[in-house]
């Protein structure tokens, strides 16, 4: 029997790229389940969280029953809508530390990063050259109570298009939130006209908007581990 040499090289060749070949399904297969557990763990993370907030909402909505029974209760009703925001900044908080902990995102905010406003940009203290490393924990520490510049900051940096509150009305909120906060709900010396009614509306809206966020990531789950 009598061997070609050309026939030997191409044999060799031809088992090189099925090697070759099978180690690339290998490792794409690896990525998957790797990005399959991440997202598990994510969303169970998502749910302890949202489990807090629920609580944390709760006791207020306790509170807001016990304020339509009180006459005169502009002070109550403030501190209760400071209570709402707290435990949706609170919430945003946690939401940007999972974000964060997903590879993906964290790799696609930094390819976006200069896509952000300038404002966004310096309220997150952000530098011109910025790493994961460094975007994550600017987004980590920052304070983002705004919902206007939550959705703007999530549709930019991961992808994720969340609602947003009408802008006056936004506005207004945050506004009624610091004059509690920092000047006793009073606004040119006196008490700002803070009702019941006005703390229940804006308590369902947050309510909205944490249900909003929490199905928006957990589409992008859904899509993930449905393929």
């Amino acid at each position: 029997m009598i061997n070609n040499p050309d026939e030997d090289d191409s044999l060799s060749l031809e088992l090189e790229n099925s090697m070759l070949e099978l180690e690339s399904i290998d490792n794409r297969l690896n990525e998957t389940f790797d990005e399959g557990f991440e997202w598990l763990d994510i969303l169970n993370e998502l749910s302890d969280k949202l489990e807090v907030f629920n609580q944390n909402m709760e006791s207020l909505n306790q509170g807001i029953t016990n304020a339509y029974k009180q006459k005169n209760s502009y002070f109550l009703n403030g501190v209760l809508l400071v209570g709402v925001i707290s435990a949706y900044e609170s919430f945003v908080h946690e939401f940007f530390n999972l974000c964060c902990s997903k590879q993906t995102y964290i790799a696609n905010a930094l390819k976006n990063v200069d896509r952000l406003e300038n404002k966004d940009r310096n309220h997150l203290r952000l530098k011109a050259q910025v790493s994961e490393e460094d975007l994550s924990n600017r987004l980590r520490k920052a304070t983002l109570h705004d919902p206007i510049q939550i959705a703007n900051i999530s549709r930019i940096l991961f992808g994720l298009k969340m609602p947003v509150l009408e802008k006056e009305y936004n506005e207004k909120l945050l506004k009624i939130r610091n004059l509690f906060t920092h000047n006793g709900g009073l606004l040119d010396g006196k008490p700002i006209n803070m009702t019941t009614e006005y703390v229940t509306h804006a308590y369902e809206l947050i309510y909205e908007l944490i249900n909003a966020y929490v199905y928006t990531i957990k589409k992008d789950a859904d899509e993930f581990l449905t393929q």
